[in-house]
C-alpha cells in the first residue's frame, strides 16, 4: 500500500523535497530469509506508509514449509520508521491455533494492506483457511467449515498493536460461491474517502474473478462491485488505482495464461471491455498512483518466467507505459509499491530466498536505462567455473573448459581443477548439452571470435602455460575442429586479453607465460584471419608495466588494453599492484596513453563490449578488498560498470550490475553480451550465465 496518493496530491507537488544526487541510486535491504525466526518460508508482500511516515509490510509467515493454504500460515508484521533502512521486530497479527483437530495448520495468509489517511487507521484483510479451506478445497456455503474466510484486522497506533480479526465474509459473499478472498498487497484510499481493497471470488462454476471490495465508513461495512471479466478468461490477483478523472483502473492475474496482464477501467457504474497489455508470467503485481501524477507498475516482465522485476510508469492512466528499468534481473515474483514521505517509492518483493525491501526515487524510473539484464540457463557444472573458454558459432553459445575447487576452498587447503568439457546452448531457451571435449583439462586462456570460428588462444593447466591457438566451429549439431589453421602464439601465455578488429585482425596483450604469477608480460602479439593464412607477429610492447588480467576491446582498426594488474615483490612475496591506465593501438599511430580509469580494473569480463560509440567494462575487481579476511566471508567483487567515451575520451560509471563477476570471457549474441560463469569472489565461482543489453 502507499500514502492514499490522490490526497497527497497538494503536499508532494510543486513544493516536494528533491532527492539528493548521491541517493539517487536504488537501495536495498533484505527484509526476510527462509529460516529468519524460525520460519521456513516468507512471501506474498504487501506495503504502506502511515501520515506518520512509517512503513508497514505485511506478509505471510510459512512456518513449517513453502507451499500456499491450506497449511500452518500468519500473516506477520515489521514496521520502519526510517523510511525501509531499518525495520522492527516481526510481529504476528493473524494467527489461528494450528493445534486445532483437522485445522491443516488453521492458516491465514495472501494479506494487503490500507492505511486511512483521514484517521491514520491501518487495515489488513487476508484469508483464512480452517482445514482445506484454500483456493481449491473452498466451497459453496458460508461457515469457515465449508469456505475460506475474508478476515480483517486493524490498528489505530500506527502499527503497534492490532486488533482481533473481523469476519467480512457474511458482508460480502454469496453463499453459491466457492470463495472470496482479497487480492494480495495493498489497497488505496478515494479521493472522497472511501477505501477500496482488489478483490478475486470463485464463482458457483469456480471460475475466477477479479473485483474489488469497498467500505465508505471508514471500514466498518463493505460492498462488493461486479467482476471484470464476467465470462472468460478467469482472473484472480489484482491490484488497483484510482485515475486522474476518478475511474479505477484494475490489473488482473490472467489464469488463462495469455503471458499478458489484464486490464479494466471502472467508471463508477460499470466496467470498460477488458484488455491486455504488458508481459506477465500469470503472477501477482503492484499498481499505485504516484503524488506526480503518474501511475507506477512493477511485475516480472517475462511472459514465462518469474524474473526481472521490472517497474514501469504511466502518463495517461495507464492507456500506455514507459520502458520502464529492470529492478532486480534475476528470480523476482509477488511485489507491493507504496509512495515513502518524501515522494520515493519503496517496493517489497519476493527473490526466491525471501522477501527483499528496494527504496528509489522516481527520478530513477524515469531515467533512460544504459543496461539491461537477464538470465540464461545455467551452465550444467553446479560450482561454476573461472575463465571458461566462450564464443558463438553459427548462432550456438559455447563454453568449455575453466577451473574450480570442487572439494574444498582454497583457505581450507582444496586444489584447484582444470576442465575439459565443452557445453552448448543452442538457443536462449534451450537447454545446455555436452558438446564435445578440450585436447585438455584447459582455462584462463583467450576467447575470441573471427566469423564463425571460436579461436582459444593460450590458457593454463596446472603444470603449465600453453602457446597453442584452438579453433573450432558449431556445425552440423558437433562442435568440429575449423578448417582455420590459427598456429600458435610465440609464446605461451595466460591471463592475457585479446580482442580482434573490423578486418578481423587478431590481437593478445599482457598476461604471464609460468605458473604461480611470478611475473608479467607487456609483450603484444598479432595476426589476420581475413584472406590470408593466419602469421603471428609480435607489435610495440605496450610501454607500460607489465600486467596480467587487462581488459581488451577493439573497434574499426583500434585496439584497446585496460587495467590490469601489475606483479611486484613484497615482503619476499609477489603481490598484485592494480592498474588504473588505458591505451589505444593503431598500425598508424603506435600507442597512446588515454584517460585513466576511475578505478582499477582487473578481470573484467573480456574482450569489453563495445556499443554506442563506448567501451564498457562490467564488474572485475578494483583490488579494494584484495587480502580480505576471513576470507570466507569476502562479500563478492564490486559491481560498477565503466563506460569509456571513445569520441570523448572520458569515463563514467553509468550503472552497476547485478552479477558482480572476475575472471570470464564476454560473448557477443545477436544483440546480446553474455557472460558466463567466472568468479563471485576469489575462490568461489557462480554457474550463472548473465545477458546483458547496452544502450
Amino acid at each position: 500500500m502507499k500514502l492514499p496518493l490522490l490526497l497527497m496530491l497538494s503536499v508532494f507537488l510543486p513544493g516536494m523535497t528533491a532527492v539528493a544526487a548521491d541517493e539517487a541510486a536504488v537501495f536495498r535491504h533484505a527484509l526476510r530469509s527462509g529460516g529468519d525466526d524460525g520460519v521456513h518460508t516468507y512471501r506474498i508482500p504487501g506495503l504502506a506508509t502511515t501520515p506518520k511516515g512509517t512503513l508497514i509490510a505485511v506478509f505471510d509467515a510459512r512456518n513449517r514449509n513453502g507451499g500456499d493454504l491450506p497449511g500452518d500460515i500468519d500473516v506477520a508484521m515489521m514496521r520502519s520508521t526510517d523510511d525501509g533502512t531499518t525495520w522492527g521486530a516481526m510481529q504476528r497479527i493473524m494467527d489461528f491455533d494450528a493445534a486445532v483437530p483437522g485445522s491443516r495448520g488453521n492458516g491465514v495468509g495472501d494479506p494487503a494492506v490500507l492505511v486511512d489517511a483521514k484517521t491514520g487507521h491501518i487495515f489488513v484483510v487476508a484469508l483464512w483457511s480452517l482445514g482445506a479451506r484454500g483456493w481449491h478445497g473452498s466451497g459453496p456455503g458460508m461457515t469457515p467449515e465449508e469456505t475460506g474466510q475474508l478476515m480483517l484486522v486493524k490498528s489505530t497506533d500506527d502499527g503497534l498493536t492490532w486488533s482481533a480479526p473481523v469476519n467480512l465474509t457474511p458482508q460480502l459473499k454469496q453463499s453459491e460461491w466457492h470463495l472470496l478472498f482479497n487480492g494480495p498487497g495493498s489497497g488505496i484510499q478515494l479521493r472522497d474517502g472511501s477505501l477500496v481493497f482488489a478483490a478475486q471470488y470463485r464463482g458457483a462454476d469456480k471460475v475466477a474473478h477479479s473485483c474489488f471490495i469497498q467500505s465508505r465508513d471508514g471500514g466498518t461495512t463493505w460492498t462488493i462491485s461486479p467482476p471484470a471479466v464476467p465470462v472468460k478468461p478467469p482472473t484472480s490477483e489484482a491490484q488497483i488505482a484510482e485515475c486522474s478523472d476518478g475511474s479505477l483502473l484494475l490489473t488482473m492475474r490472467d489464469e488463462g495464461r495469455s503471458g499478458k496482464r489484464l486490464w479494466a477501467r471502472w467508471n463508477g457504474t460499470q466496467w470498460s471491455e477488458p484488455w491486455h497489455d504488458l508481459p506477465d508470467p500469470v503472477c501477482m503485481a503492484s499498481l499505485i498512483r504516484h503524488p506526480s501524477g503518474q501511475l507506477v507498475f512493477a511485475n516480472p516482465g517475462d511472459a514465462k518466467r518469474r524474473v526481472a522485476l521490472t517497474v514501469r510508469a504511466s502518463a495517461d492512466d495507464g492507456k500506455s507505459w514507459s520502458a520502464g528499468r529492470v529492478l532486480d534481473p534475476g528470480t523476482a515474483m509477488y511485489s507491493s509499491l507504496s509512495v515513502l514521505r518524501d515522494g520515493r517509492l519503496g517496493i517489497v518483493y519476493e527473490n526466491g530466498k525471501g522477501l527483499v525491501f528496494a527504496r528509489f526515487p522516481m527520478e530513477w524510473l524515469m531515467q533512460t536505462e544504459t543496461t539491461t539484464w537477464s538470465q540464461l540457463p545455467a551452465v550444467p557444472d553446479a560450482l561454476g567455473v573461472a575463465s571458461p573458454f566462450a564464443g558463438v558459432s553459427n548462432g550456438a553459445l559455447i563454453v568449455a573448459g575453466g577451473a574450480n575447487f570442487p572439494d574444498k576452498m582454497p583457505w581450507e587447503g582444496g586444489k584447484k581443477v582444470w576442465h575439459d568439457k565443452a557445453w552448448v546452448l543452442e538457443k536462449p531457451e534451450g537447454a545446455w548439452r555436452e558438446a564435445a571435449k578440450l585436447p585438455r583439462p584447459l582455462a584462463y586462456g583467450v576467447s575470441l571470435t573471427v566469423g564463425g570460428t571460436l579461436l582459444w588462444a593460450g590458457g593454463s593447466d596446472a603444470e603449465r602455460h600453453y602457446a597453442e591457438v584452438l579453433a573450432y566451429e558449431w556445425r552440423g549439431g558437433k562442435l568440429v575442429e575449423s578448417a582455420v589453421n590459427p598456429g600458435a602464439l610465440p609464446i605461451p601465455l595466460a591471463n592475457a586479453a585479446g580482442a580482434v578488429d573490423a578486418n578481423q585482425t587478431v590481437y593478445i596483450a599482457g598476461g604471464s607465460t609460468e605458473p604461480g604469477e611470478k611475473a608479467a608480460s607487456n609483450r603484444v602479439f598479432t595476426a589476420r584471419f581475413h584472406g590470408e593464412t593466419p602469421r603471428w607477429r609480435e607489435l610495440p610492447a605496450l610501454p607500460a608495466e607489465p600486467r596480467v588480467l587487462p581488459v581488451a576491446a577493439a573497434e574499426g582498426e583500434v585496439f584497446y588494453l585496460f587495467g590490469g594488474a601489475a606483479l611486484e615483490p613484497k615482503d619476499g612475496k609477489v603481490v598484485r599492484r592494480y592498474l588504473t591506465d588505458a591505451w589505444r593501438y593503431t598500425e598508424q599511430d603506435g600507442w597512446k596513453r588515454l584517460a585513466d580509469l576511475p578505478q582499477p580494473c582487473v578481470a573484467a569480463p573480456s574482450p569489453a563490449p563495445v556499443s554506442g560509440g563506448a567501451v564498457w567494462l562490467i564488474g572485475g575487481d578494483d583490488g579494494s578488498l584484495a587480502g580480505f579476511t576471513p576470507p570466507d566471508k569476502h562479500p563478492g567483487f564490486p559491481g560498477k560498470v565503466l563506460r569509456y567515451d571513445m569520441a570523448g575520451n572520458q569515463w563514467t560509471t553509468p550503472d552497476k550490475t547485478p552479477a558482480p563477476r572476475a575472471t570470464l570471457p564476454c560473448v557477443p549474441w545477436g544483440k546480446d553480451f553474455i557472460l558466463p560463469s567466472g568468479e563471485v569472489r576469489p575462490g568461489v565461482r557462480s554457474p550463472e550465465v548473465w545477458r546483458v543489453q547496452l544502450k
